[in-house]
């Protein structure tokens, strides 16, 4: 029985070397530079510069084409359309900056995940065995996102709307 495991783990790491060899090819052939990087991936914002920046410079965020990584926690989480086909989930992503004990100001932005792959996060009734599958108020995620609108609230409040592409939770 060794002598197989001994085997076996030595096709393994051959064929998993091979592997490993075989994707690097296409990596390397396509070298991206750091700055040709945050020319399409905005990795420094936070939820806070989101919503700075929709407050004090709407229209240079949305004219912003990167795709935004951006972590928070989950503040609420609407189900808009739960047709399988359809399924559209807004979640409100809060964070918030302390002034020592006192104050705190609290920022927040909105994201909308469409599409059934998204079912799977928000479902109407979490299974019990979901495990780290379901996301849930005060869960903080990660997501990456592109800039879809600036909504203004009732008070000339404006947020930024995130149409998101992946996401997942932090543990």
């Amino acid at each position: 029985m060794k002598i197989a495991n001994h085997v076996f783990t030595r096709a393994f790491r051959g064929c998993l070397l091979a592997s490993v060899a075989l994707l690097m090819v296409p990596v390397a052939a396509s070298t991206v530079t750091p700055e040709e990087f945050r020319q399409v991936v905005a990795f420094d914002v936070t939820v806070a510069s989101l919503a700075e920046a929709a407050e004090n410079d709407p229209e240079a965020l949305l004219n912003d084409s990167r795709m935004f990584i951006v972590d928070g926690v989950v503040g609420s989480v609407t189900v808009i359309d739960d047709n399988p086909d359809s399924y559209l989930v807004q979640l409100e992503l809060v964070d918030g900056r302390w002034y020592g004990t006192q104050r705190i100001d609290v920022f927040r932005v909105y994201v909308l995940a469409e599409g059934p792959e998204y079912e799977a996060f928000f479902p109407a009734r979490p299974a019990a065995d979901a495990g780290g599958s379901v996301i849930q108020r005060n869960e903080r995620v990660l997501i990456a996102a592109r800039i879809a609108d600036i909504f203004e609230d009732q008070r000339g409040g404006r947020y930024a709307v995130l149409a998101a592409q992946e996401l997942r939770v932090i543990r």
